[in-house]
């Protein structure tokens, strides 16, 4: 693992693409069963012993989630963001202590919501002692077995791009060529740039400088695109989107319950938002325009409105009920 790690990001599984052999076979698996809407990663957790080879931010210990992922903000302010859990809490004469490495102190009313959840969560947890262990989450079972994982593929139908993306009436025909390439990973994105030997260099995101910058990191896994979909899914007023890959996006549409048009309007500003993301990924590269979250959500918005309200003749609706909607 640790000549797989590069100290320029903290993916979740670290990868050379420049060394080839068993862990490289291993990192392929996991992106074959994305296809399966199945994670690898996300099926190993922590069981917390001494705390000294669990990372705190970036593996599965507290709960079902990365705590990256269930507090984006935090871990944006976070300087450490590969420090193990015995970094963080700290035991001094039996109480426990939770040492923060901030680049600037929390302050906007998310990060200290966030901060206030965080300690609610952490206010039970305790050192078992021994070593660290990971277990296989699949089946809430302990250990790995090729059973398991079969019986969890077989539940799951591989989704191919027909049953994922449906043609968006209310949508303008720009952003449905737009989501339907970014499904079939046909976006001039780094990584594919560089496969297409059209660039040279690394592939780092430009955004966050964590992570290879693919058509899954733009609109699923980075720190803007996570909490972009965060709000969007406070302002709908549905379960936040948890996803890793873009697939994921649209799995969890079709659980929205279908009423009175909400899962097409969902549907719709999912498909806003990737317009907006990728506009935005553009600007930053092509015209150096900063990234700004409240800009990007404030587009979506906006931009969803418009095409709702023109292209769908059965809808009413009112802009400032719009803007602060609950769906």
């Amino acid at each position: 693992m640790s000549i797989h790690h590069t100290p320029r990001s903290w993916p979740i599984i670290s990868h050379n693409k420049r060394l080839n052999g068993t862990w490289d076979k291993i990192v392929k698996i996991d992106k074959a069963l994305a296809t399966y809407q199945v994670s690898l990663a996300d099926s190993i957790k922590g069981q917390v012993g001494n705390g000294s080879k669990i990372r705190f931010w970036l593996d599965i210990w507290l709960t079902e989630d990365r705590l990256k992922d269930q507090f984006p903000t935090l871990f944006t302010l976070e300087t450490a963001k590969s420090c193990v859990v015995a970094d963080q809490c700290i035991v001094t004469n039996g109480n426990y202590s939770i040492k923060w490495n901030w680049r600037k102190q929390p302050r906007s009313g998310e990060a200290v919501n966030e901060l206030m959840e965080f300690l609610d969560l952490l206010y039970y947890f305790r050192f078992k002692g021994g070593e660290d262990k990971w277990v296989w989450g699949g089946e809430a079972l302990d250990s790995f077995s090729v059973a398991t994982m079969k019986k969890v593929l077989y539940r799951v139908d591989p989704p191919c791009s027909k049953s994922i993306l449906e043609w968006n009436s209310w949508m303008p025909m720009k952003v449905n060529a737009i989501v339907w390439r970014a499904i079939q990973n046909r976006l001039p994105t780094y990584d594919n740039l560089i496969k297409r030997k059209i660039l040279f260099g690394p592939d780092i995101c430009c955004n966050c400088l964590a992570a290879s910058e693919s058509v899954d990191h733009i609109f699923a896994s980075c720190y803007v695109a996570s909490v972009v979909w965060q709000r969007i899914g406070r302002w709908c007023n549905i379960q936040t989107f948890h996803i890793k890959y873009i697939q994921g996006l649209f799995v969890a549409v079709k659980q929205v319950p279908e009423m009175e048009h909400k899962r097409k309007m969902v549907y719709s500003i999912v498909m806003a938002a990737i317009w907006c993301l990728w506009e935005t990924q553009n600007k930053f590269i092509f015209e150096n325009k900063p990234v700004k979250i409240d800009k990007v959500l404030g587009d979506i918005k906006y931009l969803s409105f418009l095409w709702i309200k023109n292209r769908a003749n059965c809808l009413n609706l009112d802009w400032n009920r719009w803007k602060s909607i609950v769906l």
